[in-house]
């Protein structure tokens, strides 16, 4: 619950989105190169990762294959001549085009707080990506700023004179901070990934889910997210 009013920090310019664009050109032309995917392994999607890079597990112990998470994020670390204190993802991609990867390349796709950077349409189509990779009965899960839990939060604020004012303040960070494009909630999403074709669509608690190999949820967003699977027929 939010305890005072915030500044916009996040504000979109004609600056920065032509400076977006150019910076995916340049990528899509120079940087982009297929999914470095591992054979012999069990290979895992961690789509969006920020600065937030998921270590693999090289030894899978026993019988089982080792796990290789590939870290996926936009175009980055560009100036060859600077040392970036940020690690460098292991795949580059723009999500709004078609994933550079063959059908059936992953055991399971892990997204947090990704979706709603793209609007409707551009998510769509980042799912239907998303379930062009997987293997079939591979998994993917998602977390998502729920949408639900930000009406409860400004229903909240508005029974009580002293918060009243921060009601809206709710709304607004959801729908227009740190560049939001789309809002989600549970039923939303789930109609998104069953129209794509995903099934045993089902909404999952904070690192609960059917795959302990994904379950990479960051505490400090739980409060405000939904937790959603499906997998590929």
């Amino acid at each position: 619950m939010l305890t005072q009013l915030r500044n916009q920090q996040y504000k979109t310019t004609l600056t920065g989105l032509l400076k977006f664009e150019c910076v995916s050109l340049y990528g899509r032309i120079f940087l982009g190169h297929k999914a470095p995917i591992k054979q012999g392994s069990k290979n895992y999607l961690h789509l969006g990762c920020g600065n937030n890079l998921i270590a693999s597990s090289p030894s899978g112990g026993g019988n089982y294959k080792p796990i290789h998470i590939i870290n996926a994020d936009f175009f980055s670390h560009l100036k060859f001549y600077k040392t970036y204190k940020t690690p460098k993802p292991q795949w580059q991609l723009d999500l709004r085009y078609p994933f550079k990867c063959d059908d059936d390349s992953f055991e399971g796709i892990f997204s947090e707080h990704v979706l709603e950077h793209f609007y409707v349409d551009d998510a769509r189509r980042i799912l239907q990506e998303c379930f062009r990779v997987l293997k079939p009965r591979g998994c993917i899960r998602l977390s998502i700023p729920d949408a639900s839990q930000c009406v409860r939060d400004y229903l909240k604020a508005k029974e009580r004179v002293e918060s009243a004012h921060l009601a809206a303040e709710c709304v607004r960070l959801l729908t227009q901070e740190f560049l939001h494009l789309s809002v989600w909630d549970f039923e939303r999403l789930a109609y998104e990934l069953e129209s794509v074709g995903f099934v045993e669509v089902r909404q999952c608690g904070f690192r609960e889910g059917s795959d302990s190999n994904m379950l990479f949820d960051l505490e400090s967003r739980s409060d405000e997210s939904f937790y959603i699977e499906g997998k590929k027929p």
